[in-house]
């Protein structure tokens, strides 16, 4: 099973609770369209949940992080639109993972309204730790040789 299937089959339970939103309706909430793909990364998006419910989905989440083998994942808040002051899902996934995080785990704003949580940085693709590859250094090389080169010359 990959990543997103582990996490879709950690969060379908939410779905029973979800479903009794009062917009559910209009914005049902779905382990199978909110939690995918995005490029390398999976992701959970905890659009379309009520507090409670974020909490149990973060809750979820961090009980299977440490088995992912992408080494890392994206949780998505969006901005808070809906939300009276600042937004309440950004917060419960800041203090949830920030809270839940296991030695050696990191956890880092990524865009406007989402976090990405990183729990392997050697399986994690470099867009989710932002480290730099080797074409990135082999620039900065040629550059300080082309440097030298005019300066000597």
């Amino acid at each position: 099973m990959d990543d997103v299937g582990r996490l879709r089959g950690a969060l379908v339970a939410l779905e029973v609770d979800a479903d009794e939103l009062e917009w559910a309706a209009r914005r049902p909430w779905r382990a199978s369209t909110h939690v995918r793909w995005e490029g390398e990364l999976p992701s959970l998006d905890l659009h379309d949940l009520n507090a409670k419910l974020a909490r149990r989905a973060v809750d979820a989440l961090l009980e299977e992080a440490g088995a992912l083998e992408t080494g890392a994942v994206r949780v998505i808040t969006g901005r808070g639109r809906r939300s009276i002051g600042p937004g309440v899902l950004g917060e419960i996934a800041r203090s949830r993972i920030g809270n839940g995080l296991e030695e050696g785990w990191r956890f880092h704003p990524s865009g406007a309204g989402a976090y990405v949580l990183i729990t392997d940085p050697r399986r994690a693709p470099r867009s989710a730790t932002g480290a730099l590859g080797w074409p990135f250094w082999f620039g900065v090389v040629a550059v300080l040789a082309l440097l030298i080169y005019v300066l000597l010359t």
